[in-house]
């Protein structure tokens, strides 16, 4: 939501075009969706960006109605709906995008996901998660923008307003200036395999790379 004033489609039609942008669609792209939801990435994707798209669902009742909206906007021959869970896809796709699905993968399981969508990829593809997880960050606009789990099993997430924040089972926690870390946008993590340490690639004011031990 940029503004109060914005409706909660105008918001959903920003966020499902966010990511085609992030992405880098174009037509000759084939987009891969992990988790369908209701159709509306898919058709957005294929009707404004003009590529072919496979997405996947295990819900009766999504799949059902997806159905139902893509052969409504004319998109049949251009969407691929599957009824399939991703970890049994197979091939390989330019593009990947997955939309608030880490909260239905789970944390103990977001290991075999990642490396799931690195088989589907392309060598050169690109991949984009948009994920909201409750009591991450300071409002409503925090964005997700990489994830990653230390050794000692705490998940790590760094969003475009928040900063970073870690997960250890019990709730998120967001580390402040005196725990090392500005707020700022947190555009990366990587994991050190010497120690297990991680380093942030952060954007904006003081941008660079942070140790954080």
């Amino acid at each position: 939501f940029a503004s109060p004033q914005v409706t909660l489609e105008e918001a959903s039609v920003e966020k499902f075009d966010r990511v085609c942008r992030k992405l880098d669609l174009h037509a000759g792209d084939h987009l891969l969706e992990i988790g369908t939801g209701w159709g509306g990435f898919a058709i957005h994707a294929a009707r404004n960006y003009g590529c072919r798209v496979t997405t996947t669902t295990i819900s009766d009742g999504q799949f059902r109605i997806a159905r139902e909206r893509i052969d409504a906007a004319g998109l049949g021959n251009q969407i691929r709906l599957v009824y399939q869970d991703y970890r049994d896809l197979d091939g390989r796709y330019d593009k990947l995008a997955s939309i608030e699905m880490i909260e239905a993968v789970g944390h103990e399981n977001l290991d075999a996901y990642f490396r799931k969508c690195a088989q589907l990829l392309r060598p050169d593809g690109t991949i984009e998660r948009f994920t909201k997880l409750s009591g991450l960050g300071n409002s409503m606009s925090d964005e997700v923008l990489d994830l990653a789990e230390t050794p000692d099993g705490v998940i790590w997430a760094g969003t475009n307003n928040g900063g970073l924040s870690r997960f250890d089972g019990g709730a998120w926690t967001t580390l402040t200036t005196d725990q090392g870390l500005p707020t700022m946008t947190v555009k990366s993590i990587a994991v050190d395999p010497a120690d297990g340490s991680l380093w942030v690639g952060t954007l904006g004011v003081g941008a660079g790379l942070v140790h954080v031990v």
